[in-house]
């Protein structure tokens, strides 16, 4: 017997969504293990899309192509200057085709505010002492003398570790934002 659909949700719309959320639910997964999102989530929620966009109702194949070029082409310019993994890159270009567009551009404008916000909390994170963090935060405001063999501001310091950012989060957060404000 055929269940009823909630409303606004027909068939195709609801197969992708279903699949947009087990990709994600398994990039989250490879992110936290491994730091990366593998060709093996990626390439088959692209494909999802693409034929999902035969089905009738839904995303349309034009509109799947397009939200697949609208994430795939807005990221690739970030990781041709070495912005940017090539596993974020294949999955905004797989979150743009089970979307579609225009859907994917407001996920894409989430997923920028979201990876800046986290930029930035890594920026401060890594290169902010947690010594002067803590005086910070403490009533007396006064900051501890550095430690033995630790070198005091000024002095040359070898360069911090390059911060990264998880983007595969971001791109996450930015799907979650989109369908939680900005679907309508």
């Amino acid at each position: 017997m055929n269940e009823p659909v909630p409303a606004g949700l027909d068939p195709g719309s609801l197969l992708a969504l279903t699949v947009l959320g087990a990709m994600l639910v398994v990039t989250a997964y490879t992110e936290l293990q491994d730091s990366r999102i593998p060709n093996w989530v990626t390439i088959p929620g692209l494909l999802a899309g693409l034929l999902i966009g035969y089905l009738p109702g839904g995303v349309s194949l034009g509109s799947s192509v397009g939200g697949f070029l609208t994430g795939f082409g807005f990221l690739f310019v970030f990781y041709m200057f070495g912005g940017m993994g090539g596993g974020d890159v294949k999955l905004m270009g797989a979150v743009g085709s089970l979307m579609g567009y225009p859907l994917v551009i407001k996920a894409l404008m989430y997923t920028a505010l979201i990876g800046g916000m986290m930029a930035v909390v890594v920026m401060v994170w890594r290169h902010v002492p947690a010594a002067r963090i803590a005086a910070w935060m403490s009533p007396s405001g006064a900051e501890p003398e550095p430690a033995a063999g630790v070198q005091a501001e000024g002095e040359d310091a070898p360069p911090p570790d390059p911060s990264t950012v998880p983007y595969g989060f971001a791109i996450i957060g930015g799907c979650l934002v989109t369908f939680l404000v900005g679907a309508r």
